[in-house]
């Protein structure tokens, strides 16, 4: 006669997965709309300290916008090839290919998804503070302090540079899929020059292209980090199943 004691020391069960389909974007885009819930005191801070980049910036823009326009000897080549990686065409277009070609290869889907992801969360962000600030386009000569409330023309659209910010979006995500550290930073090249673009085609003020600049980084960052979360999850160690038989 024998008896059999069956022990289950730990078994994992895992909560978060990195599937990259729309399931996981629906669900994560619930947690990014929710992010101000979440904020703490260093979230506070970082906001503070962009708002008053933004209003310390302001005092430069008229300053910077003269240089530049007394000074048009920019590459025209390059300051076209800029406005083109910020347009939003240039991420939806990379990104579906990598989800596309990425059906087996995960590292380019991961990186396809996180562009395409970043994009529509950058995107939206900064539309929805363009149309709240209204402030209007250099090229009005209203200056740089014209805000009004809801501007809904796209020559009261300057606050945050669209282009900036998506162009940082990108960048972020190609330099954060990359372990060469030589492509993280040269993944960063055409976004700058896209930024610098923005005020070389009187389209931006400096605090304009700045500011979009961060919400573009600091957007991207926080999808590289979730993805990164998750796999954490993924990777969590499963015990195994103890089996004793004691003979009687």
């Amino acid at each position: 006669m024998s008896l059999i004691l069956t022990f289950i020391i730990f078994q994992t069960t895992l909560s978060a997965q990195n599937i990259y389909n729309y399931s996981q974007f629906s669900s994560e885009s619930r947690e990014f709309i929710k992010i101000p819930n979440s904020w703490n005191s260093n979230d506070f801070t970082i906001l503070g300290l962009m708002g008053a980049a933004a209003y310390g910036l302001t005092y430069l823009d008229s300053d910077v916008r003269d240089i530049i326009k007394e000074n048009q000897n920019f590459p025209v080549v390059l300051m076209e090839a800029g406005k083109y990686y910020g347009e939003p065409l240039t991420s939806l277009v990379l990104g579906t290919a990598m989800m596309g070609m990425g059906s087996k290869n995960t590292e380019l889907k991961k990186t396809g998804f996180e562009i395409l992801q970043s994009f529509v969360y950058t995107g939206t962000v900064t539309l929805l503070v363009k149309v709240i600030a209204g402030r209007s386009r250099p090229y009005l000569s209203d200056g740089p302090n014209d805000f009004g409330l809801l501007g809904f023309t796209d020559d009261r659209m300057s606050f945050f540079s669209g282009h900036s910010s998506l162009a940082f979006s990108l960048s972020t995500i190609l330099a954060g899929n990359s372990s060469s550290p030589e492509l993280k930073v040269l993944f960063f090249a055409p976004a700058i020059i896209t930024a610098i673009s923005r005020i070389y085609h009187d389209k931006h003020w400096l605090s304009d292209v700045v500011i979009g600049s961060a919400v573009g980084i600091l957007t991207a960052t926080w999808v590289l980090k979730k993805h990164e979360q998750n796999q954490k999850t993924e990777n969590l160690t499963q015990f195994p199943v103890i089996i004793m038989k004691i003979s009687l």
